[in-house]
């Protein structure tokens, strides 16, 4: 089995947000709904590659 990583993007956010993460916990790695939700804020804002959930 390959891993392909690919952009999250509106174009793909609904296959992305269909893989199931059972065993993953959140405050590991963030969900498919707050990336998008820190992309959208950092283009509205202009500050792509500027974000971090630190």
């Amino acid at each position: 089995m390959n891993i392909v990583f690919e952009e999250l993007t509106h174009f793909n956010y609904a296959h992305a947000s269909e893989i199931r993460r059972d065993d993953i916990p959140e405050s590991f790695v963030d969900t498919a709904s707050t990336l998008m939700e820190i992309t959208d804020y950092g283009v509205a804002n202009h500050c792509i590659g500027q974000m971090s959930t630190i």
